[in-house]
């Protein structure tokens, strides 16, 4: 094989010409809310952020967004109940770092934490309704990670419950501390909300513990041909820290996949399949049902494909 230089092209030429908009830009995009256009409601600690989106078009025809009405990138309830070695490092970084994320958020005053809000279009989009809160319920999560319309017409959110902040990361390896740190933080829980009036009133529905003793938010809830639920979500099964083990060139906890089947519309839940990579992370899975009847699930970080010809 020849052995070619790489030429080396002018600048002018190496230059991308500037991006212009086209003259239909504004048919597609909306600004939904923010601090200064449809404003969600006050509450306190509300600091303007409004992210984590979460769409669907019901069967009525109407478009439906949940999102989060918070403070940061992680909109958690103040005070933190988090590990007093977490906030001493963090405040350490902060000192030696700058302002890493989450460290100014020590002295911010938000008790519910970020609240879940949504509105509605029932004009394909041109205008929306004002954002209203979804029921503030014990260890609530400050988004809704899916939504999915029944066959029945019942609406199903999803959201992760709060957990606390630090403790999965410096879990002791003696039994008997471990199970005194465990209690009543872990398993971290998954809520189940469900409207019956498309969207307009909602009810906490089910509660999931486990199976990991953390579990991150499902981005994948979908309805199987015979008429159960399947949920694809991420858990870590083994805590991270001193003592325990962890994949070459992990910096946390590693996370895997678990498949999971409902045969009342989310109010029980059993455990199908866990899946996953040896030395990578397989987390916040997206998927579903593939015209050839098999399941794909697409990862992150790796963007690892996952398929399952026998429904998990």
């Amino acid at each position: 094989m020849e052995n070619h230089a790489i030429q080396e092209l002018p600048l002018a030429d190496r230059m991308i010409a500037p991006w212009s908009p086209p003259a239909h830009y504004e048919t597609y995009r909306r600004v939904l809310v923010s601090p200064t256009i449809n404003i969600p409601p006050a509450f306190k600690g509300y600091g303007g952020w409004n992210g984590w989106p979460e769409a669907i078009r019901l069967r009525n025809g109407d478009l439906y967004v949940a999102f989060c009405a918070g403070y940061d990138h992680a909109s958690i309830r103040t005070p933190f109940d988090a590990h007093p070695d977490y906030v001493a490092e963090v405040k350490r970084k902060l000192k030696t770092m700058g302002a890493p994320m989450q460290a100014w958020t020590f002295d911010w005053d938000c008790p519910t934490g970020g609240q879940i809000m949504w509105m509605r279009s029932r004009d394909h989009g041109a205008t929306w309704t004002r954002p209203r809160p979804f029921p503030l319920i014990p260890r609530l999560g400050y988004y809704v990670s899916h939504l999915l319309q029944l066959r029945d017409g019942g609406l199903l959110a999803t959201v992760r419950g709060q957990c606390c902040l630090g403790f999965f990361e410096r879990m002791p390896v003696n039994a008997l501390e471990f199970a005194r740190m465990a209690m009543n933080r872990f398993p971290s829980e998954t809520i189940f909300l469900r409207s019956d009036d498309h969207g307009e009133t909602w009810r906490e529905w089910s509660r999931m513990r486990g199976p990991c003793l953390m579990m991150d938010a499902p981005y994948a809830l979908f309805e199987t041909p015979d008429g159960a639920l399947m949920m694809l979500i991420p858990g870590q099964p083994i805590p991270f820290g001193p003592g325990w083990p962890a994949a070459p060139d992990q910096a946390a906890a590693q996370w895997i996949m678990l498949a999971m089947r409902s045969e009342d519309q989310g109010l029980t839940w059993t455990t199908v399949s866990a899946f996953g990579l040896e030395h990578f992370d397989a987390n916040e899975g997206c998927g579903g049902y593939l015209p050839d009847g098999s399941i794909g699930c697409l990862t992150r970080p790796t963007s690892a494909w996952f398929q399952s010809p026998d429904h998990g």
